[in-house]
């Protein structure tokens, strides 16, 4: 279980050190083995390689002709990356996922259950004025159920309170509505065979666990 969060700082190559209690967990599972890709609010996404097979065997399936399918598949796929720790814990982030990040130098190193988010330091400073904001609209445990994401059968609570992703400049898509809408975005209408299939990823990657 991946939880807490880090302010890091990469160095002149774009290298990101793990903080030294992640290191050994995140390793286990896929003999250090881990990818990096971007997620729909801005953000980059960490996993063992063997927590991201299960996801990433879910994308593939979608149909490439239905417009929601394809968005998913486009980010999660497209800008997929293997890694591995180097012997001090660091990973290298590509040029490409900073940019689309919008990442510099500070970055917040977010635990999620199964995996880890990585973001710019502004933007994840706009999540927690949005989700301050959002919480008073909030009924006690109130949020959707959604699978765990990495094939156990657990269940994690999702707020329903807006999460505004400030955007990095220079990188034109849409201002996401935030991860309590990822899987409404996903459930929106279409054929009904993809609709089940696309929103379980679309839980899988989009709650705050």
């Amino acid at each position: 279980m991946f939880q807490g969060a880090s302010e890091l700082s990469l160095d002149v190559k774009g290298r990101m050190a793990v903080p030294v209690k992640h290191r050994e967990p995140l390793a286990l599972p896929s003999d250090g083995k881990l990818v990096l890709t971007a997620h729909p609010d801005g953000c980059l996404l960490m996993y063992p390689l063997l927590h991201w097979e299960s996801i990433r065997d879910r994308v593939m399936t979608f149909p490439s002709l239905d417009r929601i399918a394809s968005g998913w598949k486009r980010l999660l796929i497209g800008f997929a990356e293997d890694h591995v720790l180097d012997g001090n814990g660091r990973v290298l982030i590509s040029p490409e996922l900073r940019k689309y990040a919008g990442i510099e130098k500070l970055v917040m190193f977010v635990g999620q259950g199964s995996h880890f988010e990585i973001w710019n330091v502004g933007a994840w400073d706009a999540q927690l004025k949005s989700l301050t904001l959002g919480a008073a609209g909030l009924p006690p445990g109130g949020g959707a159920v959604v699978s765990d994401g990495a094939g156990g059968s657990g269940a994690e609570m999702v707020g329903q309170g807006p999460r505004v992703r400030a955007g990095p400049p220079g990188v034109s898509r849409p201002a996401a509505a935030g991860v309590a809408r990822c899987a409404d975005r996903a459930a929106q209408p279409q054929p009904r065979r993809n609709r089940r299939m696309v929103r379980g990823v679309a839980g899988a990657v989009c709650r705050t666990q």
